[in-house]
């Protein structure tokens, strides 16, 4: 993870636990840049696309990510 606190860049690896809802819903607490970080995610049916928002207060977070398939 690439993260930038104050603006001070840093890249550091991560480890989260998260639990996928029967309706897809996921809640994720991360660890980023020494500060606990707090996520609303939504998985598609297929598996394949995830998004995401960070909804701590003042924070700006949000996107997507697909899988990758070989």
């Amino acid at each position: 993870m690439i993260a930038s606190r104050n603006g001070d860049v840093t890249t550091e690896p991560y480890t989260v636990s998260y639990q996928v809802s029967p309706g897809c819903h996921i809640k994720i607490l991360a660890p980023l840049a020494g500060v606990v970080t707090h996520w609303e995610s939504e998985l598609s049916p297929s598996g394949d696309k995830v998004t995401y928002m960070q909804t701590d207060h003042g924070s700006v977070l949000s996107g997507w990510e697909f899988r990758v398939r070989r």
